[in-house]
């Protein structure tokens, strides 16, 4: 029972296999569900182009302390993107920075796209190597084009995909 919670009551979380700890009647089970199991996370851009989580109060540090004349004391909160949960930072930042579209969730978007090939070639094609964006650029792309039916097949799965 959590110390700081005179009802003695604990809120668990309702998705199976969660091992977060018991949520006090104070915390938010909203804001647990939305930020531990959300399928997207929410990203910003800040105008010094580092990519930081959505959140308001780790945003406004961000332009208060940094050094950079492009954020320092920005008020805004950055420009929002959404982003797969399996995306890591430093995944999230090279895309951003080495897609060259002016809009991070465009960006985010051309490589969704790039990604369900990538899940295509390994699931559908047994390719090794190619289960995510990650390690896609490791396998050469002539192991696709080689056989048109399979360019054909990846191609018109994508079509369905989008």
């Amino acid at each position: 029972m959590s110390s700081n919670n005179s009802s003695g009551a604990e809120f668990l979380c309702m998705v199976q296999d969660c091992t977060a700890n018991p949520l006090a009647s104070r915390g938010n089970p909203m804001r647990h569900t939305e930020n531990q199991h959300s399928p997207l996370i929410s990203w910003v851009k800040m105008p010094c182009d580092k990519v930081l989580k959505s959140n308001p109060y780790s945003n406004r540090r961000h332009s208060m302390g940094y050094s950079n004349v492009l954020c320092k004391g920005y008020e805004g909160l950055g420009e929002p993107f959404l982003a797969p949960d399996d995306y890591k930072k430093d995944l999230v930042q090279l895309i951003v920075n080495a897609r060259g579209f002016k809009n991070p969730q465009d960006a985010v978007l051309s490589c969704l796209s790039a990604d369900s090939y990538a899940r295509f070639l390994h699931h559908e094609l047994a390719i090794p190597g190619t289960n995510n964006l990650a390690t896609f650029t490791q396998v050469p792309l002539q192991l696709a084009t080689e056989n048109p039916h399979c360019w054909h097949k990846a191609n018109r799965y994508i079509d369905d995909w989008r």
